[in-house]
């Protein structure tokens, strides 16, 4: 499912004044949106979530300005990263289009699958109604035709028809027009189409059925395709795939170059990365070398901060 994104906001936040060091993220040349901070700045959801495993990781930036570039070209940028235990800036290549989307995990909430109720019926052999057709198997040409390909894709190796459900002694009546009563005429759209299992004898499936099972959480949810054992098909919903967000790492953001009196360093051994501004002296490391009581006492803090938590008394 598509969604065009908004213009993408570029960080304007300025270097902090004198301060010896400031939190790497200043650096970053864009903003970094969760699902509910997307929906909350702009009043609309993000694009849902790749299940597919074709995207590696999470993406909370994009980039506009990379929208009307080429898709295939190289997008290169330098982020803040740690190497080898060191932290440097590290030059990464994207695709253009990878620049521009985003893949944010959380649940999306797609639209409602809607069915339109019908007046078509079933005719007994006495020319009488013996009951009106379920309007959740009906479907047109089209979305059957759409439907065995969605099988054939994910199903490499099926093989399919759309076929029209057929009665011996009874009849779907589609249209009606009586020139007593009026008011009863009806033209219904729609018809029973399967999808013939070419290679199992008998094995038919319901495209309306089907549909629906396919939008139960909505038009446009993930899912698949497969088969039995027996090597019957089935749908299976692959929406909540969408929460799952352990597995995968976050791309970085792309980072401004560093100023000539700028350099990044670990404040201690927890620390993701930060920037030191050379040309401001740290009073907390001032007299000690310039390399030890401030990071002494950030890593003590932290410690005693851990203790608290896990209701550790520190004396």
């Amino acid at each position: 499912m598509s969604t065009q994104l908004p213009l993408s906001y570029a960080t304007t936040a300025p270097r902090p004044v004198n301060v010896p060091w400031f939190e790497r993220t200043l650096l970053e040349l864009f903003e970094r949106f969760d699902r509910k901070e997307f929906l909350t700045t702009f009043g609309s959801q993000a694009p849902p979530m790749d299940v597919s495993g074709d995207i590696p990781w999470i993406k909370l930036w994009w980039d506009s300005a990379a929208v009307d570039l080429d898709p295939a070209g190289p997008y290169i940028f330098k982020y803040a990263g740690q190497r080898g235990g060191k932290s440097e800036m590290i030059t990464m290549v994207i695709t253009n289009a990878e620049a521009a989307m985003v893949n944010m995990p959380g649940s999306f909430n797609y639209p409602v699958y809607g069915i339109r109720p019908t007046q078509a019926f079933i005719q007994g052999p006495d020319g009488n109604s013996v009951g009106l057709l379920p309007a959740n198997r009906l479907s047109s040409m089209k979305q059957a035709e759409d439907l065995l390909a969605r099988m054939e894709a994910d199903v490499p190796g099926f093989r399919g028809k759309v076929v029209e459900d057929q009665l011996s002694r009874f009849t779907y009546v589609y249209e009606l027009a009586d020139e007593e009563f009026p008011e009863f005429d009806f033209t219904e759209d729609r018809r029973l189409y399967d999808i013939k299992h070419l290679d199992r004898e008998g094995a038919f499936y319901n495209v309306g059925y089907i549909r629906g099972k396919m939008y139960q959480k909505g038009v446009g949810a993930p899912g698949t395709f497969d088969t039995t054992p027996e090597g019957m098909m089935y749908w299976t919903n692959l929406s909540h795939l969408e929460d799952m967000t352990t597995t995968l790492p976050e791309l970085p953001v792309p980072c401004r170059e560093l100023a000539e009196d700028e350099e990044l360093f670990r404040r201690h051994p927890f620390d993701p990365g930060s920037v030191q501004v050379t040309s401001v002296v740290d009073p907390n490391t001032a007299g000690s070398g310039g390399d030890v009581a401030g990071p002494l006492n950030e890593i003590l803090t932290l410690l005693i901060r851990i203790a608290n938590k896990f209701g550790v008394q520190v004396g």
